[in-house]
């Protein structure tokens, strides 16, 4: 007999990082422009990106304009974005015909602010960037 286990995140976030999500999502919200979107149609928090009915990954902030998935926005704390969940994040959209761009930029960064920024401290990993598909 075959068991298949399912990966089943634990959601242990610290009061910082959650904060900072929730903050980042307002920013995105109310400075667009600032984030070089045009036409935001949802912002999304911990959306789960699956394959058959398996959690691979899931970003923090998902920005879609129309029904187009363009910016992945990781908050990180105590730990970088690691090697292995880029990986996933590229297979999986590589696979699905998707290709957002994705960021990374510090809780604590987002914390120390006392409203949005007029520039942002990010790191962009550029997956899918001068691509031709």
């Amino acid at each position: 007999m075959i068991t298949i286990m399912k990966h089943h995140f634990k959601k242990v976030e610290s009061y910082l990082h959650n904060s900072a999500k929730n903050v980042l999502a307002e920013w995105i919200k109310t400075n667009p422009e600032l984030f070089g979107l045009k036409n935001v149609t949802s912002i999304r928090l911990e959306e789960q990106f699956c394959e058959n009915g398996i959690v691979i990954f899931q970003p923090d902030v998902c920005v879609y304009e129309g029904s187009e998935l363009t910016k992945i926005y990781e908050i990180c704390h105590k730990s970088p974005l690691t090697g292995l969940k880029l990986h996933k994040m590229w297979c999986y959209f590589y696979f699905n015909n998707q290709f957002p761009n994705v960021y990374e930029i510090d809780a604590t960064y987002i914390m120390q602010k006392v409203k949005c920024p007029k520039s942002l401290n990010l790191i962009k990993y550029g997956m899918f960037e001068n691509e031709l598909f």
